[in-house]
């Protein structure tokens, strides 16, 4: 008779975990059992972690299955052949050569495997065929090679070295797309590996039928004299638009525009498959303009397809006056990079500058743009970000409602190692940045913008910013002010950042950080009120949320918080280092993560000299005690 494992189920808190195996009376009836496995919780009851199946087959049966899958018409057929005695022997089957299975997939049968059990192998072969001997329950797998089929075609202006074939999962296929001349190798379409999509040379194990085509481009070339009936393949016979030269690339191309100013004619350039436009000296020199707009809607350009790129314009005079959120009214972009810009003087009700829904936008200046008149949808002046990232860009002297210089509303919405500066949001929220919800501005300079509340960056209910510098900026109109930061809601973040000399000219207190709500960690919040109240040192108001491992004054509860002086480098010069012997320095234990500070510098480091690695609080981490500076 079957026992229990471990007879001592009476008794409690013990740590190892409990096993009980059972005996069922009447084993034809089931062919599974389950068990579970439990462990002590450190009460008097146990905790289910986890289930055992126990399998339980007649011994008068052998299972036939297919890995992986069950093709072909095998002898005995797939499932269970029953009422086999021991002794009894029959030679097992499968076909012979390749089968067509799917549309462009083939299996060959590779061998079989015999398993007594659902997993202790007995026999196995590289046949398609054995002699089969019966002596209890057994489980035979069929074992199949699979066949993809490849096939390459090339479109006008070039070849591939082959058509394709049929490959195993064990061989790799090389294909090369060789362009014409005048031609180049654009891209592949078709279900390519993502990461070879532009590559001339495929090489890939295949894993399903593949169908790929080549695709090459030509050059074509834009300047002011030049001609939209003419073919645009070399300076002679330039393009005058850029909309001529879009639509003669196609579905791929290189466009080169050179000096002067463009006028866009139509509702904006709109670029939908992987081109690369670029000018040939630079955003200073070249100037793509929506101005003439009938009923107030043009743009200046559409990017939408995640291989175009786009470098070296000025964007302007782009208007969109549509009531709707984010219309944007120089740039709206969906996929792909844009580089290289200057996008100015546009205007929409939302995303002035600039909208993103994906893609990147990246060393570049959005100035002078407004998301205007006043109203609750105005958001983003410089660039309203819905998904996508702008980086390394500066955002600069943009008007709107909400966010005078970017709006982040969207999980996917990043706003990092950007400038911000200047920028202004009448009224209401968000001077230099408003994030709406969700939204991550990480490692930005924010610098001396101005707004109703939150003078440099409102987080109104969700969102983070991190390892940012949030300085000289002003709150102007409500009293909840906010200086340099206004959080609230349970989803707001605020991780690693220094918030220092900003001020609110409606109040007496409320500077450097209002806090109604969401989690603060490893901040510093000192040295605001400077000015018209730098003698009233109100850096931190805080009516709810968590504040913690944090500076500031007055001190806020919290764990690790502390009012001392974070000892900056030189604060009269902008340089908000921390000195050594800083109270902030290995200080925060908070255990947010941040990967690293605004410099670009890794985090953490041992900048206290205890060997001992924790973030430095603030945006700024001490170089290693060790190797860095003495001073």
């Amino acid at each position: 008779a079957w026992t229990l494992l471990d007879s001592r189920n009476s008794q409690t808190n013990w740590a190892d975990a409990e096993g009980r195996l059972f005996r069922f009376g009447n084993l034809t009836a089931f062919t599974n059992y389950r068990f579970t496995i439990s462990e002590n919780n450190g009460a008097t009851d146990y905790t289910g972690v986890g289930e055992l199946e126990y399998f339980y087959e007649p011994s008068d049966m052998l299972g036939i299955e297919g890995t992986p899958g069950a093709y072909g018409a095998v002898t005995p057929p797939y499932g269970l052949t029953n009422g086999l005695e021991v002794g009894d022997a029959f030679l097992c089957s499968a076909p012979t050569g390749t089968l067509d299975v799917a549309p462009g997939t083939r299996a060959r049968c590779a061998g079989y495997a015999l398993y007594t059990n659902e997993t202790v192998l007995a026999a196995g072969g590289a046949t398609s065929a054995f002699w089969y001997t019966h002596e209890r329950f057994a489980r035979l797998v069929w074992q199949w090679d699979m066949l993809y089929e490849a096939a390459f075609t090339a479109g006008t202006g070039g070849t591939v070295t082959t058509n394709g074939g049929w490959y195993g999962e064990d061989e790799t296929v090389t294909v090369t797309a060789q362009p014409a001349a005048g031609r180049f190798f654009s891209h592949w379409t078709g279900n390519v590996p993502a990461a070879q999509r532009y590559q001339a040379t495929l090489a890939f194990i295949p894993a399903e039928p593949v169908t790929a085509a080549a695709v090459f481009g030509q050059t074509f070339h834009v300047r002011t004299d030049g001609s939209d009936s003419a073919d645009g393949l070399s300076w002679a016979s330039a393009k005058k638009t850029l909309e001529a030269a879009v639509a003669a690339a196609g579905e791929a191309g290189i466009i080169l525009v050179t000096n002067g100013v463009y006028d866009i004619t139509s509702s904006w350039v709109e670029v939908t498959s992987p081109l690369a436009i670029s000018s040939v000296n630079g955003p200073a020199s070249t100037t793509l303009r929506a101005r003439f707009a009938t009923a107030n809607r043009r743009r200046v350009m559409r990017v939408a397809h995640d291989g175009a790129r786009v470098s070296g314009f000025t964007m302007r005079e782009g208007n969109y006056l549509l009531l709707a959120v984010g219309n944007a009214g120089g740039l709206w972009l969906d996929a792909g990079t844009v580089s290289n810009c200057i996008v100015t003087a546009n205007t929409a009700y939302g995303g002035g500058g600039a909208r993103l829904t994906g893609g990147l936008l990246t060393h570049s200046v959005l100035s002078g743009n407004s998301a205007t008149p006043a109203g609750a949808d105005r958001r983003g002046g410089g660039v309203y970000i819905f998904g996508g990232t702008v980086q390394q860009c500066r955002i600069a002297g943009n008007l709107a409602t909400y966010g005078g210089g970017a709006g982040l509303q969207g999980a996917n919405a990043v706003l990092r190692e950007c400038l911000i500066t200047g920028n202004y949001s009448g009224v209401t929220r968000g001077g230099g940045v408003y994030v709406a919800a969700a939204g991550l501005v990480d490692r930005c300079t924010i610098l001396t913008n101005s707004g109703s509340a939150g003078g440099g960056v409102y987080l109104d209910g969700g969102g983070t910013l991190r390892n940012s510098l949030v300085a000289q900026n002003q709150a102007t109109y409500f009293a909840d002010g906010g200086g340099g930061v206004y959080m609230s809601g349970g989803g707001a973040q605020l991780i690693g950042t220094t918030i220092t000399r900003n001020r609110n000219t409606y109040g007496a207190d409320r500077h450097g950080l209002f806090m109604s709500g969401g989690t603060a960690a490893g901040v510093v919040v000192k040295e605001n009120g400077h000015g018209r109240f730098s003698t009233n040192q109100i850096n931190i108001t805080k009516t709810g949320g968590t504040f913690t491992h944090g500076c500031a004054s007055p001190l806020p509860a919290g764990a690790g918080n502390t009012a001392a002086d974070p000892m900056f480098a030189d604060p009269a010069a902008g340089d908000f280092r921390l000195l050594p012997g800083s109270p902030c320095r290995d200080a925060d234990l908070s255990g947010t993560g941040t990967a690293d500070d605004l410099d670009g510098s890794p985090r953490p480091v041992d900048g206290g000299g205890d060997a001992s690695a924790v973030p430095d609080m603030g945006c700024f981490e001490a170089a290693d005690a060790a190797t860095g500076p003495l001073a």
